[in-house]
């Protein structure tokens, strides 16, 4: 099946106030097939948010800057794009599901407005005084716009969705914060939608709740999703794949009940050891921490926590390789060592 997401050798960096060239994304490849739902997964700064950020165009540039790779979406190279051209892409093409709900909406409109200006003016780079206020005026256009919103609202399952409209966001409760932020990024009926993280800040019920909406609103529209996420057994309810990274490299994809249970990369049987039990099963973090990406060199960047590392780790950047059964791996030793799940 063609894929309608592939990145392609993605490496992004800064130079920093020496003068010296950093490296954060060092190499990324993924793919996206429609209606499928991949998940990032990894210790926080390990480039997932950098990732996503790349995919949808809003890199902080400068101080970032893209050094090399592709990003095709449809067969198309963003980076090659006009900028206004990419931005006509965000909504009807991909859109996003922020990390912290609270904090995403302007706190200076109410819902109604906000879900008016998404509606008149999504994919246009700049609006002019006129022409942001001219729909206004318009009793059909803001009729219209009140009874999409109350469609969306309703879709997400959010209770007196008439009452919610003229309420400001710090009126509304974290969770009913998000399911606003989802209804307006299904809004444009999105071929892909990138979801960071966007339970983190809500507690646990919450949380599960957003999720199951995110699955069952992806599933009946037949929408892919990428799901970032440190949380392993969300990305293993969620994902149909799964792609771990570890210091601005993808170190093992495949299959996430492939990946989960059986690991080809000594960082991912970490990661799933250090998942806390209900039984009396122990569990242990992994030593160390991300390390400087300065300091990584030529060599694994996981060598210095990692417990089966020899002097070839030192040496060489292990390539994303096939392991078998369409899984791939970015280690020396990775077809060789039996890793506990």
């Amino acid at each position: 099946m063609t894929a309608l997401l592939e990145v392609e050798g993605l490496e992004i960096g800064f130079t920093d106030a020496d003068g010296a060239e950093v490296t954060l994304l060092r190499g990324i490849d993924l793919a996206l097939r429609e209606r499928e739902v991949i998940a990032l997964v990894g210790e926080s700064g390990c480039g997932k948010s950098i990732t996503a950020k790349a995919i949808l165009g809003v890199l902080a540039q400068p101080p970032l800057r893209i050094k090399r790779g592709a990003i095709r979406f449809q067969g198309r190279d963003l980076l090659k794009l006009p900028a206004a051209a990419y931005h006509a892409l965000r909504g009807p093409g991909f859109t996003l599901v922020p990390q912290h709900p609270l904090s995403s909406l302007n706190p200076m409109f109410t819902v109604e407005q906000q879900f008016f200006d998404l509606m008149n003016y999504q994919g246009r780079a700049r609006v002019g005084f006129v022409d942001y206020w001219k729909p206004r005026l318009s009793a059909t256009r803001r009729r219209d716009t009140r009874e999409r919103t109350i469609a969306a609202l309703r879709e997400v399952s959010l209770p007196a969705p008439e009452e919610i409209l003229g309420r400001y966001p710090f009126q509304l409760s974290g969770g009913m914060s998000q399911r606003v932020l989802i209804a307006m990024a299904l809004l444009g009926s999105p071929k892909m939608v990138i979801a960071d993280e966007p339970g983190t800040a809500l507690d646990v019920t919450i949380e599960s709740q957003i999720n199951d909406l995110l699955r069952e609103r992806v599933e009946a529209r037949g929408m892919a999703m990428i799901y970032i996420t440190h949380d392993l057994g969300i990305a293993s309810e969620l994902a149909d794949r799964v792609y771990v990274m570890y210091a601005g490299r993808v170190v093992e994809e495949g299959a996430t009940h492939e990946v989960f249970n059986a690991p080809r990369h000594p960082y991912t049987a970490g990661l799933l050891k250090a998942v806390p039990k209900v039984s009396n099963e122990p569990f242990a973090g992994i030593k160390g921490t991300l390390p400087d990406p300065k300091a990584i060199g030529g060599g694994c960047a996981f060598r210095w926590r990692c417990p089966y590392a020899t002097a070839a780790c030192e040496g060489v950047v292990p390539p994303l390789v096939d392991v078998g059964d369409g899984r791939r791996a970015a280690c020396v030793r990775a077809t060789e060592l039996t890793l506990a799940a």
